[in-house]
């Protein structure tokens, strides 16, 4: 929780912004931290300056709430400003630092920043990424709100103990983000977010020891059996509990990933699979997992809850995975099948980026399923 904190509004932050006066001396949540990846400049004159490459500096296109960033050269650097507003420029303001196709310029000097460069930089390790913009929960909605030197730091002082380091098949269909260095699943997460979603990977283990040892107490009856085992006791019980915890933390992950967007159109993040593909994202939103809004474990639980509502229960549900060539579950053969993607879809790839995550959780309950590196191709 230490490296999602709360952000302190100053009177020094409401001398610039009149909006920001109403909530000097309070602390208020995060929702979301906006960056834009960056590339040394191919200026000469400023090759030693990582420039971004910002696809828009709109927050917010909502009518009566705009708000966008602003970026202020000073002599030898640049920083960040967030103005609300309409802004004087809009096409500037929505293009941002976008040329064309993916082709960028760069904010020093208006060079232009080629693709081909961009795909260089990123392939040799060079491409990072900066704060661009800060997004906090107020009374009266969304605080749009410039980075602080204390944020940067925070963000930069997690330490992973353990990520995802599984490389993916750079020709697989929908995958762009090879291009650019970013070849495992790892690369797709920032150093907080693996902290984040490693911990509460963990603490799904930890929470079906806890279920058990309490279903137990409680003197539940167990056949000893898990739920791989066909179980239907404690033990079973509480791999069950474990198993929809661990597709909650894959769904913290599908919002908590540098490939994660911004929409200002209704001010909130696009998750990572806004359709079935792993586009390159250059201002990508890094969500607050403990906040109240989209894309928290909070929000997706209750999510989930209602999911849970709305099915209802109380009769049981047997899924068996068989080779449909061979497979002796059933004479009868009824046949259900999605349109026939074959190759306009790369599901098998795709799904790797959740199961690395399910893996962790859930391998020791699911033994023979997770034994694999990745999904089986």
């Amino acid at each position: 929780g230490h490296l999602y904190p709360k952000i302190e509004i100053t009177a020094e932050m409401a001398k610039e912004r009149p909006d920001l006066k109403p909530y000097v001396g309070q602390w208020l949540t995060v929702i979301a931290w906006l960056w834009a990846r960056t590339v040394k400049s191919p200026n000469p004159a400023f090759a030693h300056l990582d420039v971004p490459l910002a696809s828009t500096f709109m927050l917010s296109t909502k009518l009566g709430k705009e708000a966008y960033v602003e970026p202020v050269v000073e002599s030898d650097a640049y920083r960040f400003t967030v103005m609300v507003g309409k802004p004087k420029n809009g096409d500037a303001a929505k293009s941002g630092t976008k040329l064309a196709g993916a082709n960028f310029r760069c904010v020093m000097s208006a060079s232009p920043i080629s693709g081909d460069y961009i795909k260089a930089e990123g392939r040799a390790g060079r491409m990072g990424a900066r704060m661009m913009a800060i997004v906090a929960e107020g009374e009266r909605g969304r605080v749009y709100l410039a980075p602080t030197p204390e944020m940067e730091v925070i963000a930069q002082e997690a330490r992973p103990t353990w990520k995802p380091d599984v490389e993916f098949l750079q020709q697989a269909l929908g995958f762009r983000i090879g291009n650019y260095g970013l070849t495992r699943w790892s690369d797709l997460f920032t150093p907080r977010q693996l902290v984040a979603l490693t911990t509460f990977s963990d603490c799904v283990q930890e929470a079906r020891e806890r279920v058990k040892r309490d279903a137990l107490t409680a003197e539940l009856p167990d056949d000893g059996r898990s739920l791989d085992g066909c179980g239907t006791g404690v033990t079973a019980y509480a791999d069950a509990v474990a198993t929809y915890l661990a597709f909650l933390v894959d769904q913290v992950a599908n919002h908590s990933s540098s490939v994660c967007g911004w929409n200002s159109a209704n001010a909130q993040m696009r998750s990572v699979f806004a359709r079935q593909a792993l586009p390159m994202v250059w201002d990508y939103a890094e969500s607050n997992p403990f906040c109240d809004s989209s894309g928290s474990f909070n929000n997706l639980f209750e999510r989930q809850v209602k999911g849970f509502a709305a099915i209802g229960g109380g009769v049981k549900g047997v899924a068996i995975q068989a080779d449909a060539n061979s497979q002796k579950i059933s004479n009868a053969k009824i046949v259900s099948t999605d349109p026939p993607y074959y190759d306009n879809i790369g599901y098998a790839d795709l799904s790797d980026f959740f199961y690395v995550w399910l893996r962790r959780s859930l391998k020791p309950v699911f033994p023979e399923l997770f034994a694999t590196m990745t999904v089986p191709k």
